[in-house]
């Protein structure tokens, strides 16, 4: 199952061509039953994924964007464009102590609605560009941005405070200038 996995979306190999492959091997198996194996194979990593997502959504600083992606759209003899939501955590330039990690979310378009739902939980710094970031957070969200000192927005985070790497960024020569 990892090696179908793996040959579908790491290596960009189609169930038709690994079909085709196996057969060359002398095992029968067609598009369909591939096909079965990785929706069962969804299913039992889902709970790895949701512990992923929830994990990365309970960090202090997080980085959101959107990207499209072609998506088969079966009876038009065509694709049609599909968005996956991308929502990263590296705390490695602050000394963090979690390990970098990403997961995407699909959707059928590019609503800001949906990114207000993915976020309903956080309460971080948001950083992104200026579609992937919601609008509404009643509060909830400080937006960071691209390329501002982490330094300004760590003051007003504790628990990034009690960092030693936090506490070397703020004593920065000219601490006073970053923005509050």
């Amino acid at each position: 199952l990892a090696s179908v996995l793996i040959d579908k979306y790491a290596d960009n190999l189609p169930l038709y061509r690994q079909a085709k492959r196996f057969e060359r091997e002398g095992v029968a198996l067609d598009r369909q039953t591939l096909c079965g194996w990785i929706g069962r194979t969804y299913w039992l990593l889902e709970p790895l994924y949701d512990h992923i997502l929830a994990d990365i959504l309970g960090s202090l600083v997080i980085f959101a964007d959107e990207t499209t992606l072609p998506v088969l759209d079966p009876g038009r003899g065509r694709t049609k464009t599909g968005y996956l939501w991308a929502y990263a955590r590296d705390e490695r330039p602050w000394c963090g102590e979690r390990p970098p990690a990403v997961a995407y979310i699909y959707e059928e378009d590019r609503r800001h609605q949906h990114a207000i739902d993915h976020l309903a939980g956080f309460t971080g710094i948001l950083h992104c560009d200026g579609v992937a970031c919601p609008r509404e957070g009643g509060g909830r969200l400080r937006q960071g941005v691209q390329g501002s000192s982490e330094g300004s927005e760590l003051r007003h985070h504790p628990r990034a405070l009690q960092h030693p790497c936090a506490a070397n960024l703020l004593r920065y020569p000219h601490h006073d200038r970053l923005p509050h």
